[in-house]
């Protein structure tokens, strides 16, 4: 993975670790041992990430991941978007001079790029908004990003904030988000279009636009965004 060319996710990786304060301390420290697994962790689950293959952090990057400070996971959710444009490019290999890419550390699989992967990050929007009476239950100020329960599936997914979405969007996601912390429903209404493969396979929501369900929409009474949830 090096060297680097100027430009190149890999340099943005590298000067993310770098200037990390845990990593840092853990040199400065003498411990080295901790260092190199916590590089490893931190590469897989960004490209891991980016590629498609988590959606959460994974059980042995738990333990580096909450040492993180907030702004340290901030520009670790940037990262992940910035690496995707040249990921993008790097697949171009993948079908055409090699079935798959790897990227391996000291005999370890980091990641690696197939059809799969490919596929995935190539995913482009439908273009048929959806109105989603939804709760959030992950969100990052900074990126943008988050997650979101889908009724069609049934489980959590990704989501972004489109680059214009209407005014008012990112408050009522957070307090989506602050509701549903504090064990309450969290329920908001959210125009959003699925980014998908061509097999289907949702990769997330573009959100255009959030609001607080209109009581006139309420079942029996009760505000769906402040009632608590049934355990």
């Amino acid at each position: 993975m090096s060297p680097a060319r100027q430009g190149s996710f890999i340099i943005d990786m590298n000067a993310w670790v770098i200037a990390n304060p845990f990593l840092a301390t853990v040199a400065l420290g003498g411990g080295t041992n901790v260092v190199a697994p916590y590089v490893n962790k931190t590469i897989e689950y960004v490209f891991g990430k980016a590629l498609g293959n988590i959606s959460e952090v994974p059980n042995g990057y738990k333990k580096y991941y909450k040492r993180l400070s907030k702004e340290d996971k901030n520009q670790l959710e940037i990262l992940v978007q910035r690496i995707e444009p040249p990921l993008s490019r790097a697949h171009s290999v993948v079908g055409q001079t090699a079935g798959e890419v790897k990227f391996i550390s000291n005999r370890t699989e980091l990641f690696k790029m197939d059809e799969n992967t490919k596929e995935y990050i190539k995913a482009k929007p439908a273009n048929a908004p959806e109105i989603l009476e939804t709760n959030v239950t992950a969100y990052n100020v900074v990126s943008g990003n988050g997650r979101m329960f889908d009724p069609v599936h049934k489980r959590t997914a990704a989501f972004t904030l489109s680059k214009s979405p209407l005014k008012g969007t990112g408050k009522v996601i957070t307090t989506s988000l602050d509701q549903y912390q504090a064990g309450r429903k969290g329920m908001v209404k959210v125009t959003a279009d699925r980014v998908q493969t061509e097999s289907g396979r949702l990769k997330k929501f573009s959100v255009t636009a959030a609001e607080e369900i209109a009581k006139s929409d309420w079942k029996n009474g009760q505000d769906p965004l402040r009632a608590a949830r049934k355990k």
